[in-house]
């Protein structure tokens, strides 16, 4: 480990116990935070079997710590301030004997606690706003430390119970991904901020408007990446539009037109790729699904304009962790300086990598954000 950095792990079938012995044979690990889908790791042990300690199988094989359906913590402690980096549930194992002694090594790789969410199929009728089935999703997973975090997003509109009373299919993890991609916000399990707490959070894109430390690069020993590159794609963004005729029984209206308006709180970009390309923006029509309620469709069409725009302008690169001091986390705000005012200013963090060996510590990125230009005279240094 690099000596600001220390690894701890935690492990065990139902409570997570401080594992010494298995940090001792740790060879690597990594961890992966992305705003799409769940967060995963992968842990690499130094085998060590021999003839008196190995004769029925190898060690750490038999041990149920590391048991597929065991529960394990990584933490990191960067310049003594420790953070839970992975809490999960390992879903693999591998083996590699190696072909010479002591070169076997064994694999476990797992995923957050959102694994759980995905296992049981339900059906029901709720006639409830989507903040409010979110709740009642995520109520029975406080049994293992599953903290629910959930904001409403403004697109959240109860349904109208004398027309129809919506029967949510699905696991609980594809119910509430389903929604937050309808309300163009988002849904996803985070470990910590204790041992063995994580906390599932569901509401709008950005849950924290205070930005991290800033990504620095082109400032010679004040640089805190060791590679960034930025990217520019015109044809991302995407124009919703349509006619829709509300069905409502209480009124008759003509068709009335429908515009997505891009909902970003906040805005990171001065130069928005959906209004500055518009000779290269795409133009979609609202699918006829959604052509019942006009508010609904108003909304519908906003969410998929919004979820268009925010991947206009991209940036991928690896940090250095000593220089930046600190854990970049993945769903957040970030400054970038140094780059030019085409390309400084504030990004949203889609993924973050960690990769830990002994005396090395590496985080690789992604970001994005709606367009060109710095919405911020000046981020945290």
């Amino acid at each position: 480990m690099l000596p600001s950095v220390i690894l701890t792990m935690l492990a065990g079938p139902a409570v997570p116990l401080p594992a010494p012995d298995l940090a001792a044979v740790l060879d690597s690990a990594s961890v992966s935070h992305s705003d799409e889908g769940r967060s995963t790791f992968q842990v690499v042990f130094r085998a060590l079997r021999d003839a008196t300690t190995g004769l029925l199988d190898h060690p750490l094989l038999l041990s149920q710590r590391l048991k597929v359906g065991t529960r394990l913590v990584l933490m990191v402690t960067v310049n003594a301030i420790p953070q839970v980096l992975m809490d999960g549930i390992i879903t693999h194992q591998q083996l590699n004997p190696g072909d010479k002694p002591g070169s076997g090594s064994i694999t476990v790789t797992g995923e957050d606690l959102g694994v759980l969410l995905d296992q049981i199929e339900l059906r029901m009728p709720f006639p409830g706003n989507d903040t409010a089935l979110a709740y009642l999703l995520l109520a029975p997973y406080a049994a293992v430390g599953l903290v629910p975090l959930v904001l409403p997003p403004p697109t959240d509109i109860p349904p109208d119970p004398t027309r129809e009373i919506p029967h949510p299919q699905g696991t609980a993890w594809a119910i509430l991904s389903e929604k937050a991609r309808q309300h163009s916000c988002s849904f996803f399990i985070f470990p910590g901020p204790l041992p063995g707490q994580s906390t599932a959070y569901f509401g709008p894109r950005i849950p924290a408007f205070i930005p991290q430390r800033a990504l620095t690069t082109g400032m010679g020993a004040a640089n805190t990446v060791t590679s960034i590159s930025f990217q520019h794609d015109g044809t991302t963004s995407t124009q919703v539009v349509g006619l829709v005729q509300d069905d409502s029984p209480a009124v008759t209206l003509p068709p009335l037109p429908v515009y997505g308006v891009p909902v970003l709180t906040p805005p990171l970009a001065t130069l928005p790729s959906l209004y500055v390309n518009q000779p290269i923006v795409k133009l979609k029509y609202l699918e006829p699904t959604t052509r019942s309620n006009y508010v609904r469709a108003l909304l519908q069409a906003s969410s998929e304009t919004t979820s268009s725009t925010v991947k206009a302008v991209t940036a991928s690169g690896e940090l250095d962790t000593a220089r930046y001091g600190m854990v970049l986390y993945a769903r957040q705000l970030v400054g970038v300086r140094g780059a030019g005012y085409s390309f400084d200013g504030l990004y949203y963090v889609k993924s973050v990598s960690h990769t830990i060996k002994r005396g090395e510590y590496k985080q690789s990125f992604q970001l994005s954000r709606e367009g060109l230009g710095s919405t911020v005279p000046a981020v945290i240094p």
